[in-house]
C-alpha cells in the first residue's frame, strides 16, 4: 500500500493504537544507528573502536577546545568541518539534549591552572562582541584556529616563555617544540595571520 505524501506526519509516525501506521522517521533511525555504535565503540576494545577513538581525538585537537567538544553548542564553532559523521553526531546530540562522556576519550590537560585553551577565549570572546563593530566573523575565527594549528599550540600557556607571550610565535615566525602530534597545516597566509 502506498502512502500519499500529503498524508499528515502525525499519522504516519504515530503509533498504531493511535491511528497511525508507525512508520519510523530516518532522520531518527539514522541518529540511533549512529549513537548505537558510537557507545558501542566506546565500550569495546576493537580495532574499530580504537579508529574511533582516534578519529574523536583528532577531532577534539582541531577543534582546540578546552573541555570535550561535545559539551560545547557546535553552532558556535563556525570552523567545524561540515560533511563528517563526527559533525552530524555532534550537532544531533546538542538538538537533543543528549550527552556522552566517557573516560575513553581524550581531553586536552594543560599543565597549569587558571590556563585557558585559546580556541575558547576567541569564541567566548565571539560571543561577547556579537552585534558590535568589534565582533569577530566566522572567517576570523576560523583564520584563529588555522593559526593556531600551524603554530602547534593548544593553551594559552604554550605560547609563553620565561613568563612571557613569545614574540617568535606570536608574529608567526616559528612553531611551538612540542611531542604533540597536530594536524598538517600550511603556514597561514598573512591575511589570516593579521585577522
Amino acid at each position: 500500500m502506498g502512502f500519499n505524501r500529503h498524508m499528515p506526519r502525525a499519522v504516519v509516525f504515530g503509533p498504531m493504537q493511535y491511528g497511525g501506521i508507525a512508520m519510523i522517521d530516518i532522520e531518527t533511525e539514522q541518529l540511533a544507528s549512529h549513537l548505537e555504535s558510537l557507545v558501542k565503540d566506546l565500550r569495546t576494545n576493537t580495532l574499530q573502536a580504537e579508529d574511533r577513538i582516534i578519529v574523536i581525538a583528532a577531532y577534539q585537537r582541531f577543534m582546540g577546545c578546552g573541555k570535550y567538544f561535545l559539551e560545547n553548542d557546535p553552532k558556535h564553532w563556525p570552523y567545524k568541518p561540515k560533511q563528517c559523521k563526527t559533525t552530524y553526531i555532534w550537532n544531533m546530540i546538542w538538538k537533543h539534549g543528549i550527552s556522552i562522556r566517557s573516560s575513553q576519550l581524550w581531553k586536552p590537560v594543560s599543565k597549569y591552572s587558571n590556563d585557558e585553551a585559546i580556541m575558547d577565549g576567541i569564541v567566548r570572546t565571539a560571543l561577547d562582541r556579537r552585534g558590535t563593530p568589534q565582533h569577530l566573523s566566522d572567517i576570523c575565527i576560523a583564520n584563529a584556529n588555522t593559526v593556531r594549528i600551524y603554530l602547534q599550540v593548544h593553551f594559552l600557556s604554550d605560547m609563553v616563555t620565561d613568563g612571557k607571550i613569545d614574540t617568535e610565535l606570536f608574529n608567526v615566525e616559528r612553531r611551538a617544540i612540542t611531542s604533540e602530534v597536530y594536524p598538517y597545516q600550511d603556514k597561514p597566509s598573512t591575511k589570516a595571520i593579521n585577522d
